[in-house]
């Protein structure tokens, strides 16, 4: 392994909980206001956070640290035995003192001087060549989402409208055995729940009796362990000062997702986990901080990871994470998938394309979250890295004190992987975590590729139905989605132990359930990761198409499918609401189009909030005439691709804190010759760069235009930000590392010249990271690079309609 140093700070979530809605036995939860949290969440970013003096090093496997002795930092080896003076070590203890893996025998938690400073200790450390890697002792933290209150039923296991994971139907199948154990590294677990007591593991090789009977390195660990120890900004009523046996949960989140995988099913109380039966070990690496939220530390989470395979865990289910690839994480991880394990954890909730940790570890099975309408939860993650999605919002599940309470985040859809794996696990104890993996990828119902994650949203039917036999239909390539030109190979696995023959289909449209399939050939050979067949696409229609393999075998019939967009020609796609053109909706208009195609929007409203993953222009007949309204239910047009141009509409009403425009991850788009009114933000930016705004109309937004999160040398010019609410900014901010934003010669009805605006941005009582706000009234932010020097005298005369670029400045 490379040498690594980690010096950018996991502040991660316990991903990502909700606030509780609703309990059923009365329990009174304290929460923030909703406009507080999602306030919160607009603003936030993630700051470096470890523990202070304190080092985790991993020494070369040929180096014998022999004179290294727990307490003492002398190792014997001079380079190191002077850095250990330089950083004043107070102490070096061996972190996995019990560990049965040779690849965790030579990691050391080294504590400095009150003055070493821990960044650059590392640095020093990881440059010595007798150390594989340094870095600091992370902190993970929890993270908050709100929710609707009152809703009790588990609809994620069965609902009416089937977006659900379909658990009553695989409960026919099979509920989950006692000799599979799942391990939830969290908070801990209340264990004396009356919902969760039956289902806790219990180490019956362990007496209490003050000794380490079983010799597993642990005294009196009868329901698993506490790995908290010297807790950072504890609270109060937390225990966080000592390691021991008891993981009872203060904070709440770990029995949550304990809940979801494994409460007792079918006993007549409260709810049922995804695994009726399954043992619950309760690993506590996390604690309620001194704000109330949930934090872990690095050393935790790999003692609790190292403790589970030690003593028997099946399946893993963690749900935190964070944006930085801790080495002795990814040592902990690797260790415990050799040695059979499932490993399940939460892909995050930034709303953000940005691979999470431990979730985007190869061998981690990283899991979004979906809603009631099978959507994205707005809080999830996503991106190819993410694996499948599961649902995530108004969970019900345990909570401590023989509670119930809804909770949402990508913390609710792991434990319910994690509960599946469970299930295959019982079905058939010799899976291993890659068959598992397989099954759960390949049993999956198909989201819309909007949703951007490898497979889809799991189905524990299909899984345990797929996994009873020994068949694997798999389509690997092309990817689900994507657009195909020409002759296209399809790639993949169609073999088992009692093969027959496969045949490859396709057909026109996106509902696999309600189409006419067209058969392209039948084999009489099974292929093990290779070509299945070959399709020339020029054969087929424009547009979206479903391709399908079925596998038959004597035990059964095997199906994957995925869906592919032709687009072998560029072409136009005409939308009119009062159905005079083949679209009466543009975002049906979009799935249909592909790259370098255009749509053109007839005069009329349209009632849509429309996702655009392409590189598409879309051109509205005329900007006074041509609305998109939002309702008031998210962004109204949400944008993650390159390339965008949109031009010629009336764009309004989005919800609270959400955009009429919001260009995510994109670059090289135009958004030019609109109206952009009544939203909560005009237009918003992130991670988005090289884009060009250009003569719109941002009328009565209570942000006009807001550029953040690290949003370069995008060009705002000769637009109208018109507000007649006074006393409220409507315009920025340009923050947190966006720079070199050339805002010029647009018109502020309110402008009030350059020498007041830098006077009122320099006040000392208000960080400059908070120039928006509400103290603030002016159109300028806060660098250099992103005050508009030269504003216009009068508003600039919008066309009614085209993508217009005047690249100079009109």
């Amino acid at each position: 392994m490379m040498k690594k140093i980690m010096v950018i700070g996991i502040v991660s979530v316990f991903l990502l909980t909700a606030f509780p809605s609703h309990s059923t036995t009365g329990v009174k939860i304290n929460v923030e206001s909703v406009e507080k949290f999602r306030e919160d969440i607009m603003d936030a970013e993630i700051d470096s956070m470890f523990v202070p003096r304190e080092l985790i090093v991993k020494f070369k496997d040929n180096i014998n640290i022999y004179n290294l002795q727990d307490g003492t930092g002398v190792t014997g080896i001079t380079s190191i035995d002077m850095l250990s003076k330089t950083y004043g070590v107070k102490s070096a203890d061996k972190l996995f003192k019990t560990t049965k893996a040779p690849s965790l025998f030579n990691i050391y938690k080294l504590v400095l001087s009150d003055a070493a400073d821990v960044l650059p200790a590392a640095e020093s450390y990881s440059k010595d060549s007798n150390i594989e890697y340094a870095e600091p002792n992370y902190i993970y933290r929890t993270c908050n989402i709100p929710n609707d209150p009152y809703f009790t039923h588990q609809w994620a296991l069965n609902q009416s409208n089937d977006y659900d994971i379909d658990a009553p139907e695989a409960w026919d199948i099979e509920t989950g055995i006692s000799d599979v154990i799942i391990a939830i590294i969290d908070s801990g677990v209340d264990y004396n729940h009356i919902d969760l007591a039956d289902n806790i593991w219990i180490n019956t090789d362990e007496i209490i009796d003050g000794t380490d009977t079983d010799g597993n390195g642990y005294v009196d660990d009868i329901r698993g362990y506490d790995f908290v120890d010297n807790a950072y900004q504890v609270h109060p009523d937390e225990d966080g000062e000592d390691r021991d046996n008891d993981p009872i949960d203060f904070h709440g989140h770990g029995t949550h997702c304990a809940g979801i995988t494994a409460a007792v099913g079918n006993n007549s109380e409260g709810i049922a986990g995804v695994s009726w039966n399954s043992k619950i070990m309760c690993i506590r690496c996390g604690y309620k901080s001194s704000e109330g939220g949930g934090l872990l530390n690095l050393e935790s989470v790999a003692l609790g990871v190292s403790y589970a395979v030690d003593n028997g865990a099946d399946v893993i289910s963690m749900s935190f994470g964070g944006p930085s690839a801790s080495a002795l994480q990814e040592d902990v991880i690797k260790m415990a998938y050799d040695r059979g394990v499932v490993l399940v954890a939460s892909a995050g909730n930034e709303n953000i394309n940005k691979k999470s940790y431990p979730a985007a570890f190869d061998e981690v099975i990283a899991v979004a979250a979906t809603n009631k309408d099978d959507d994205r939860a707005f809080f999830s993650n996503y991106g190819d890295w993410v694996d499948v999605a599961a649902p995530g919002v108004d969970i019900c599940s345990t909570f401590i004190n023989n509670s119930y309470v809804n909770y949402s985040g990508t913390s609710m859809a792991g434990p319910h992987v994690a509960g599946l794996a469970a299930l295959i696990k019982s079905k058939n104890k010799q899976q291993g975590p890659n068959k598992i993996r397989e099954i759960i990828h390949y049993s999956i119902d198909r989201l819309e590729p909007t949703f951007q994650l490898k497979r889809g949203r799991i189905n524990a039917r299909n899984a345990l139905q797929r996994g009873t036999g020994s068949a694997s239909a798999i389509i690997k390539t092309p990817k689900h989605g994507i657009e195909v030109k020409g002759v296209i190979e399809i790639k993949g696995i169609a073999s088992g132990e009692e093969f027959q023959n496969y045949t490859m289909e396709y057909s026109k449209g996106r509902d696999p359930e309600t189409t006419e399939w067209t058969e392209i050939n039948k084999f009489e050979t099974p292929v093990q990761n290779g070509e299945l067949c070959s399709l020339d696409s020029n054969e087929l229609e424009e547009g979206i198409h479903i391709i399908r393999l079925k596998l038959f075998c004597t035990d059964g019939v095997y199906t994957d499918t995925i869906w592919i967009l032709v687009n072998n020609n560029y072409n136009w796609f005409i939308v009119d609401d009062d159905g005079g053109a083949d679209y009466t909706s543009i975002q049906d208009a979009v799935y249909d189009s592909g790259n370098g195609d255009k749509i053109y929007v007839k005069n009329g409203t349209y009632i849509e909030l429309i996702t655009i993953f392409k590189s598409i222009d879309l051109m509205g007949e005329d900007k006074d005439n041509t609305v998109i309204d939002g309702g008031n239910n998210g962004s109204v047009i949400y944008i993650q691709a390159d390339n965008v141009n949109i031009s010629g509409f009336t764009i309004k009403n989005c919800s609270v804190f959400c955009s009429g425009i919001f260009l995510d991850n994109s670059q090289n788009c135009i958004i030019s010759c609109n109206n952009i009114e009544r939203n909560f933000i005009g237009i918003k930016l992130e991670y988005s760069e090289k884009n060009t705004i250009h003569k719109n109309n941002l009328r009565e937004n209570t942000v006009g235009i807001r550029v953040a999160k690290k949003s370069n040398k995008n060009v705002i010019s000769c637009n109208n930000f018109i507000n007649d609410h006074p006393r409220i900014l409507y315009v920025h901010a340009s923050y947190r590392k966006s720079y070199f934003n050339r805002w010029k010669n647009n018109y502020w009805d309110d402008w009030i010249g350059l020498r007041s605006i830098v006077f009122r941005l320099i006040p000392k009582r208000i960080p400059h990271r908070f120039i928006d706000n509400p103290l603030f009234f002016t159109p300028a932010v806060l660098h250099r690079c992103n005050f508009d020097w030269r504003p216009a005298s009068k508003p600039h005369e919008i066309p009614p309609s085209g993508i217009i670029y005047y690249p100079g400045g009109a």
